[in-house]
């Protein structure tokens, strides 16, 4: 779907186009040499294709334009039509500004988009490509490049050529190396290299001030978080499941953030304080690090729906939960937290409720009656034993307080 977005403005262009638009025979044969190439005659659609010349435009999935006095190609979107095979050079469509070819099974390598001077969109995405990108050198109108969901592999350092981009698409190949240097990328909003094999820092994003999502989770990353300072636009980003250190950075002035995902590297120092995000963020995934300190005020965040903190070292209170009509999961389990729980009764939509392996204590609060049953834990704790049968569904335990024994604690060793 986000392919053919990508595709509005060129098809508009199209739409004043003839039925009948003459045009150049090079460009013609660039046509016929894709359509023998994947597999044309078994596509789920190639209405009109072969037909005379001067009908090339009502072919499906081709859209010209008017250039120079000349009709001429100027799309072609042929996405989710299973077509089979290798992608031929389409240097014969010089006036090329969008490609999109996504969700087929094309196999062999990214095609070279040498002579394509205009192209403004490329998407070769959930194919089965395989090797290095391309050349990106004389593209400087390129805008959007997504090629996910392949086998690609070899470096990224090329995307250096299309400081143009606004948005950057490799997610789910086998890329490695580092990141490029990301100054000089006025205009790049999205960014989604996730899921492959990539090696050494994130680099500065001082540069990035229109940036809104920035995704590298998965992949063997290293060294400290970049400050975030001056992404006003930013509204997610995910650098989880990679080997990151040091603290996380000041998150003020980050007024759009949706979602803060860092779980799973090895993060350590206090978290920074999440209030002046209250309509917007949705979700702060920091689980198995290092965090250590109390966890921060939670005060105005009235769109939180997800809070996950487990495996780290916080300790201190929890904070009130008033006004997280929101929130459907909490999981503070396995730290080092203190004192009661805070009341409940506004947490409207809690599903999962995750409070074991602390030394929290008191008498528990009243559940909220839509927990999930048996995915909710409150021991190990040093919780006074009041009976509540909300609480044996939502746990699972009969009665919940059977395993908040102090034996469990100290042999868990989360008593010191």
């Amino acid at each position: 779907m986000r392919d053919v977005v990508c595709l509005i403005a060129c098809l508009l262009m199209a739409a004043a186009s003839t039925a009948q638009a003459q045009i150049p025979p090079s460009e013609r044969q660039a046509l016929l040499t894709l359509y023998e190439a994947t597999g044309g005659d078994a596509w789920s659609d190639n209405s009109r294709w072969n037909g005379p010349a001067g009908s090339e435009c009502n072919w499906t999935g081709v859209f010209c334009g008017y250039k120079n006095g000349a009709d001429t190609v100027i799309a072609i979107e042929l996405s989710f039509n299973h077509l089979v095979g290798t992608i031929p050079a389409l240097t014969g469509l010089p006036n090329l500004t969008g490609l999109a070819l996504a969700g087929n099974q094309l196999t062999g390598s990214f095609p070279s988009l040498n002579g394509l001077p205009s192209l403004e969109s490329v998407s070769v995405s959930d194919n089965q490509l395989t090797g290095p990108l391309p050349s990106f050198e004389g593209l400087a109108t390129l805008r959007r490049l997504r090629a996910f969901g392949n086998r690609l592999s070899g470096s990224v350092a090329g995307l250096r050529a299309l400081s143009g981009l606004l948005e950057i698409d490799l997610h789910a190949n086998e890329f490695s190396g580092p990141l490029p240097a990301l100054d000089g990328f006025a205009d790049l909003q999205y960014v989604n290299v996730a899921h492959n094999q990539l090696t050494g820092v994130i680099p500065a994003l001082n540069g990035v001030a229109h940036l809104e999502q920035f995704l590298v989770a998965e992949n063997q990353l290293s060294g400290s978080i970049p400050p975030l300072a001056g992404l006003t636009e930013l509204s997610e980003f995910d650098a989880s499941r990679n080997h990151l250190t040091g603290s996380i950075p000041s998150l003020d002035g980050l007024v759009l953030l949706q979602v803060l995902d860092l779980a799973d590297n090895q993060l350590s120092g206090q978290i920074p304080p999440l209030e002046g995000h209250g309509i917007f963020l949705q979700a702060v995934d920091l689980r198995n690090n290092q965090l250590s300190g109390p966890i921060p005020s939670l005060h105005g965040l009235s769109s939180l729906g997800t809070l996950y903190l487990q495996n780290n070292a916080l300790t201190g209170t929890l904070p009130s939960f008033d006004g997280l009509g929101h929130l459907f999961y909490v999981d503070l389990s396995h730290n080092r937290l203190s004192g009661p729980i805070p009341a409940l009764n506004q947490l409207y939509q809690l599903a999962y409720a995750r409070f074991s392996f602390n030394r929290l204590t008191g008498t528990v609060v009243q559940a909220v009656p839509d927990l999930f049953a048996g995915q909710s834990e409150l021991c190990p704790n040093y919780f006074a034993a009041t009976p509540d049968p909300a609480w044996d569904a939502a746990t699972g335990a009969t009665p919940w307080y059977r395993e908040c024994d102090t034996e469990t604690v100290f042999a868990d060793g989360y008593d010191d």
